[in-house]
């Protein structure tokens, strides 16, 4: 594995790293055949990954990068159930920040839950998407779907758009600097960036570590409040807003997870009293202090760039 030292951060290139933890890749593999996937190649001849921290942006990653899926990894998981699902909550609050002289550009679009959406307020919306299926199905709606990349669709699309979004993708990219200059290089000046990303602060990802959907090769990186904030320190543009979806689960899930966690000091006896006893309480609690699963930030892109940290 690279030396600490060499590694560049995802989001201001440079090599300025930490540790945070390293995870055992037999407990991921493990997790992973729990629900039906094989993913031992993408560990081949290692025994552990880390998560690495951007000491500037506090952005958490895993590494190594080899262990990200590929294309076909993601073929294999959109043939499964609800892996792309309807009218996310995200879709339902972008969408009433865009008018209809807008023209939007989706990253990511999946099956086209928020494509459609945009074509029933008669707003102009392209996607890009990279799944074969996908792609056919989007095109079946009758949606301007393209199969490329943001930086190649950017070659002659340069601030093309008012509105650039994209909805549960950047947990999955790895080079987050090149997927982020590409979306800003599409957007017009004093044009609107939606980001949404899963939450990696609330009950399932701060008590779980071993979730296997938020692990490689499913995903690339860890986002919270914090580091969505300060991506205004290092690219083009201004924060406006950044919301937290409500809690929406079974809160026992949440609970059992913390448990479990805290069930390393052995024979805690009270520890167990504690949490039977507290069982009629917790979804009050749960309700009113937990975080839910994700987040939506909302930025401006400047009229002017500015000399960032990560730039100098």
């Amino acid at each position: 594995m690279e030396n600490i030292f060499d590694i560049e951060s995802p989001i201001t290139g440079k090599k300025d790293v930490s540790i945070c933890e390293e995870l055992s890749v037999k407990k991921i593999i493990d997790e992973y055949k729990k629900i039906g996937l094989d993913v031992t190649n993408n560990y081949t001849g290692i025994s552990s990954i880390k998560i690495l921290k951007c000491n500037e942006s506090g952005y958490r990653f895993y590494y190594p990068y080899s262990t990200i899926g590929d294309k076909n990894f993601y073929v294999e998981l959109a043939e499964r159930e609800a892996y792309y699902p309807e009218i996310r909550w995200e879709h339902k609050l972008t969408i009433n920040f865009i008018s209809k002289e807008d023209k939007v550009l989706e990253i990511g679009s999946g099956f086209g839950a928020f494509l459609n959406l945009l074509k029933t307020k008669n707003i102009e919306g392209t996607g890009l998407e990279l799944n074969p299926a996908a792609i056919e199905n989007c095109s079946k709606q009758g949606l301007d779907i393209r199969n490329e990349l943001s930086d190649a669709h950017l070659v002659n699309n340069h601030e093309k758009y008012d509105v650039v979004c994209f909805f549960q993708v950047l947990e999955h990219v790895y080079d987050v600097k090149g997927f982020l200059d590409a979306a800003l290089g599409l957007l017009k000046p004093n044009g609107k960036l939606y980001i949404a990303v899963p939450n990696s602060n609330p009950y399932l990802y701060k008590y779980d570590k071993f979730h296997a959907m938020n692990l490689p090769p499913h995903h690339a990186g860890l986002w919270d409040k914090d580091t969505l904030s300060r991506l205004q320190d290092h690219y083009n543009i201004t924060l406006d807003e950044l919301k937290v979806e409500p809690l929406h689960v079974n809160v026992n899930e949440y609970w059992d997870a913390m448990y479990e966690e805290s069930k390393s000091i052995k024979n805690n006896y009270f520890l167990t009293f504690l949490f039977n006893a507290t069982k009629p309480i917790r979804k009050v609690y749960a309700r009113n202090f937990i975080e839910g699963r994700n987040l939506l930030a909302v930025y401006t892109k400047k009229t002017q760039p500015t000399i960032s940290s990560s730039s100098r």
